[in-house]
């Protein structure tokens, strides 16, 4: 509810009279001065006096608010004397009526919001929390939005029952580059581009109007601090400011409110804090706070290749050598830690040596007759069909030809769409649909549980091929 500019000029014009009356008065005599007390006294009555009180916009008087009755409704009575002469009934005395006006109650009510902590990668950008600002007081207030990723070490938060330390003690770990957005309500959720005001303007303490939903935006550093595990607390605490002080979008200009001091002022709205302490801020002071948490849910990828022998011209599958002409079989085992958050693995390539080519038939070594037994060696599972991939630890479906059963996946050799190719003496895998399109059979593609590429904590991705040394 906001002052029209012809009231605001009345006031002015009424502060004027006052003054001006006063000046006369102390020029032309007591009998001025006594009547420019009578103006004054007037003038602060009605609230025409500039004070902050008489500047904010109040609600209309007797409104029901989330701390009782709206600040500068006037609250009057008398008291009425009934009384007898004799056995004579006597007229009413009623005495003087008495006058004062509600102060403002201050209070603001910060609360996380979800109950748990918030997820991360180490070097993500744009990581978001949840908090809900609510104004219980008695009159429209602004905020001001502090967010802090820097809680000092030590400190600890509790959601929904589960304690959560912060973990900058060991490891240095502090959420960056921290920012205050309030939720505009055009979508649901965080919305860069929409959601832009860093400060909350004019907030009616009124139900269902009284809550605000403001999101705290961190960036995460890098793996060297954001270890798998650790936890960055993260706070926000809004300061109660003279309502329409503070300026959108960016949260400039608040002017922070300040409590009466001393004893209640006749005719006056005085302001009351009457805020609880939160979780970085005292009672009583005009804030509220509190805290959510980053915890580092990192995927702990690691990546190792092997080379065996497997066939040579003249041994066979027994005791091969790697002598011109044997076929060596490379395994590139690629692994998700156990606990660890999942990955999506997007595309994996491997440059064949110039002193080897490749064997597109995925020969097993054995059972080939001489001169040549691994030319003659039978293929692992078709012609052509040059990869195998097998999936260990995972919940995926086991069915045939899929990557978690016991025989593995095959893929062909050529670029003709499948997840596995060789060309230009160069070994290409996508997972998924990642590093190109894929239009033939896939890596790990999304299924019930998995989404496209997808390597799970505990899971591991071996893919098999091999090479003939020139």
């Amino acid at each position: 509810m906001k002052a029209s500019p012809e009231r605001g000029h009345a006031w002015k014009h009424l502060f004027d009279f006052c003054i001006n009356h006063e000046e006369r008065t102390m020029k032309y005599g007591s009998r001025w001065y006594r009547n420019v007390l009578t103006g004054m006294a007037l003038c602060a009555g009605l609230g025409l006096i500039y004070t902050p009180a008489a500047l904010a916009q109040f609600l209309p008087s007797g409104t029901t608010t989330a701390g009782g009755i709206s600040a500068n409704t006037d609250i009057s009575n008398q008291a009425t004397l009934n009384y007898s002469i004799g056995a004579t009934a006597q007229p009413a005395i009623t005495s003087t009526a008495v006058t004062f006006k509600v102060d403002n109650k201050v209070n603001v009510v910060v609360t996380e919001v979800g109950g748990s902590a918030t997820n991360v990668a180490p070097n993500a950008t744009g990581q978001v929390t949840t908090f809900l600002l609510t104004n219980t007081g008695n009159s429209p207030m602004d905020f001001q939005l502090t967010p802090n990723g820097a809680i000092a070490n030590g400190q600890s938060v509790s959601l929904s029952g589960t304690p959560f330390n912060d973990s900058n003690i060991t490891a240095g770990f502090d959420a960056t580059n921290c920012r205050a957005f309030v939720e505009s309500g055009a979508t649901g959720g965080f919305q860069g581009a929409q959601d832009v005001d860093q400060a909350i303007v004019n907030l009616s303490p009124v139900a269902p109007g009284n809550s605000k939903t403001v999101y705290v935006v961190c960036d995460i550093p890098s793996a060297a601090t954001a270890t798998n595990g650790n936890n960055a607390l993260v706070s926000l605490t809004a300061t109660t400011a003279n309502v329409n002080t503070c300026v959108l979008p960016a949260g400039t200009g608040c002017v922070a409110t300040v409590a009466t001091a001393g004893g209640d002022t006749p005719g006056v709205v005085d302001v009351v804090f009457a805020d609880l302490a939160g979780s970085d801020d005292i009672a009583n002071d005009g804030k509220s706070s509190a805290r959510d948490v980053f915890q580092v849910a990192a995927a702990q990828i690691s990546v190792s290749k092997t080379a065996t022998p497997i066939c040579d011209p003249f041994n066979g599958s027994t005791a091969p050598k790697s002598i011109p002409g044997a076929y060596v079989q490379y395994e590139i085992t690629i692994a998700n830690a156990a606990a660890a958050a999942s990955a999506t693995l997007t595309d994996i390539t491997d440059a064949l040596n110039a002193n080897l080519n490749f064997d597109a038939d995925l020969r097993t070594g054995a059972g080939g007759a001489a001169p040549d037994r691994c030319v003659s060696s039978p293929p692992a599972s078709a012609a052509g069909a040059g990869f195998r991939l097998r999936c260990t630890g995972t919940a995926r479906a086991s069915g045939a030809g899929t990557c978690a059963n016991a025989a593995g996946q095959f893929f062909t050799t050529g670029s003709d769409g499948d997840a596995m190719s060789f060309s230009g003496a160069a070994i290409t895998i996508r997972f998924g649909t990642g590093g190109g399109t894929v239009t033939g059979a896939q890596a790990l593609p999304a299924e019930a549980g998995y989404t496209a590429g997808e390597l799970k904590g505990g899971e591991a991705v071996i893919i098999r091929f091999n090479a003939i040394i020139r």
